[in-house]
C-alpha cells in the first residue's frame, strides 16, 4: 500500500511539475490610424520654376521647414495661405507631398490616411483629377502636420 502511495504522489509530482509552454501568438496587430492637421494645400504656379520635384518630403525639423517654404515662394508668397507655418518639431513633423507640373489646376495631390502598424508609420497619398481646372501650369501640393513617432515613415 505504501509502494502505491509512493507511486501515485510521484505521478503527480511529475505532472504538477510539467513546465508550461504558452503558445505565441501569430496575429498581426491591426494598424492604428494616425490623426493629422492640414497645414496648406494648392497648385504652385510657377511652371517648375521653384525646383521642388515630384514626391512627398517627410520634414523633422525648422532648417528643412524654412527650406521648402523658401523654395515655394520663389515666384508667389504661396505659405501667405497657410493655416499655419509656425509648426513646433518638438512634437509635430510635417509631411509635404507634390505632384508633377501639369497643364492645368484640375490635379489635386492629397494625403488620405496616416496609419501605424508595429515598426512604421505608413502615410498613404493619392492623386485626384477634375478636368475643371484653369489652363495653367501648375503643381499640386499638400501639406500636414501629425504627431511625432519613433517610426520611420513610408509613403504609399
Amino acid at each position: 500500500m505504501k509502494y502505491k502511495m509512493m507511486v501515485l504522489t510521484l505521478i503527480l509530482l511529475m505532472v504538477g511539475c510539467q513546465k508550461k509552454v504558452e503558445k505565441k501568438s501569430t496575429t498581426i496587430p491591426e494598424p492604428v490610424n494616425i490623426e493629422f492637421t492640414l497645414i496648406g494645400m494648392g497648385n504652385l504656379l510657377g511652371n517648375g520654376s521653384e525646383g521642388i520635384e515630384a514626391g512627398s518630403l517627410w520634414i523633422t525639423g525648422q532648417s528643412e521647414w524654412n527650406d521648402l517654404i523658401e523654395k515655394m515662394n520663389t515666384l508667389y508668397a504661396v505659405s501667405d495661405t497657410f493655416i499655419e507655418s509656425d509648426i513646433d518639431f518638438t512634437t509635430f513633423d510635417v509631411i509635404a507631398s507634390f505632384d508633377i507640373v501639369r497643364p492645368h489646376t484640375g490635379y489635386v495631390v492629397q494625403v488620405d490616411k496616416i496609419t501605424d502598424d508595429s515598426n512604421n508609420r505608413i502615410v498613404q497619398v493619392a492623386l485626384r483629377v477634375n478636368n475643371n481646372g484653369f489652363e495653367v501650369p501648375s503643381q499640386p501640393y499638400y501639406l500636414i502636420k501629425m504627431s511625432k513617432s519613433g517610426k520611420t515613415v513610408m509613403f504609399q
